[in-house]
């Protein structure tokens, strides 16, 4: 996969992000239209063979970005065009046709991937609700979870690359994210119950500092050239098909095939590693709780993509007890990130929180963990149980 160079779609979609958000949208428009006709006389027809991406395909990106989504890249990297909505954005996975091919499912649910990640950064930024951080990376997961799905259509290149590349941002807004639950959760539903308590409002601060200082490091990776790229690559892939097989009439084959039939495998499987992993879920450790976890939701997300393929009540039935299960799951998961938090937070706490009382707070914070962990396990099991028996909605 060959670089193109940033530096020279930077000039244009700069000077339309100037262009654009002046006057009416006909106005705006002619704006943009202006710069490119100005760009196109600079650059006469080098422009082609200095960036590896079609003109045409250029001025839609520049169009998307500026006119749609109110972004642009300047400086280091890329970032939302100032006055862009801060509200995070929650989007529904779109419903596929039962007549579609694979490469169109595909590129169907990816688009709207893309599209819900890009409309949360403003909100990102903002940083005043945890929901945007949350959505995007809802956005990011979805798309990391559909490469395998669809695994079999796929470039391995395309792949390797997505899964490293999605990865990373999911990582980079992961912090974010877990001083957000840390703090939503645990900390002020605790305030709320004893308020007086000067120890857990001391940790509260130095918690607040911990999420503003992963905040920043969020915001570092959105306005990266690394993360300029992947936006750029993204909206390259979904117009020309880049990420799919190539190069003969089985891939033809692969990308043409109904994508019912590959849903059904796919599920199946994905059914399948689940049920193993909690067979024996009483006696499940930690280690192997979060293998379930992620096996579930690995089915949840394939299921979600898949579903509107199938009869939509039992579809139904199968989601509910199966996000009974993962939330389950997942609260287990957060008490675990929250007593690494508590840990990380005794070398951040100011003077009015000395040892002593550090270890006093820390431990009415286990209490309160250990008590919603309990709380779960004592639903596990039969959310389980109800889960084996549910009849899968694809068979």
């Amino acid at each position: 996969m060959s670089n193109p160079k940033i530096s020279d779609i930077e000039s244009i979609i700069r000077d339309l992000s100037d262009a654009a958000p002046k006057g009416s949208a006909p106005s705006a428009r002619r704006a943009i239209a202006d710069v490119l006709a100005r760009h196109d006389r600079r650059a006469g027809q080098a422009s082609a063979a200095v960036v590896d991406i079609d003109p045409d395909r250029l001025r839609e990106l520049a169009l998307l970005m500026t006119e749609s989504l109110g972004a642009r890249i300047g400086g280091d990297g890329y970032s939302p065009i100032p006055g862009t909505d801060p509200s995070p954005s929650k989007r529904r996975i779109p419903p596929l046709d039962r007549d579609m091919t694979v490469s169109q499912a595909f590129t169907h649910i990816a688009a709207a991937c893309v599209v819900h990640m890009l409309v949360n950064e403003a909100a990102v930024f903002s940083g005043r609700d945890p929901e945007g951080v949350h959505q995007m990376r809802v956005a990011v997961r979805r798309l990391r979870a559909l490469v395998p799905v669809f695994g079999a259509a796929l470039e391995e290149s395309a792949q390797d690359y997505l899964r490293s590349e999605l990865g990373w941002v999911r990582h980079e807004l992961g912090a974010a994210r877990d001083w957000d639950v840390f703090l939503s959760e645990t900390i002020d539903p605790m305030i709320g119950r004893i308020p007086s308590d000067q120890g857990l409002r001391s940790l509260r601060t130095a918690a607040v500092a911990a999420r503003q200082s992963a905040y920043d490091n969020a915001h570092d990776a959105l306005t990266s050239k690394r993360y300029t790229y992947l936006t750029l690559t993204l909206y390259r892939w979904i117009h020309d098909g880049g990420w799919f097989l190539g190069g003969g009439s089985s891939a033809e084959r692969a990308l043409s095939r109904p994508v019912r039939k590959m849903a059904t495998r796919v599920l199946s499987r994905r059914a399948k590693k689940t049920l193993k992993l909690g067979k024996n879920i009483r006696s499940l450790d930690e280690p192997d709780l979060h293998q379930l976890r992620i096996s579930a939701k690995k089915l949840r997300y394939a299921s979600e993509f898949c579903r509107s393929l199938f009869r939509r009540k039992q579809a139904d039935r199968y989601k509910i007890v199966l996000v009974e299960l993962q939330d389950l799951l997942g609260t287990i998961n957060d008490v675990a990130i929250g007593s690494r938090l508590v840990v990380e937070l005794q070398d951040k706490t100011g003077p009015d929180l000395n040892q002593a009382e550090f270890g006093r707070v820390k431990g009415l914070i286990d209490g309160w963990l250990g008590a919603r962990a309990e709380a779960a396990m004592a639903g596990l099991a039969p959310c389980w149980t109800r889960f084996a028996k549910t009849k899968p909605f694809w068979t």
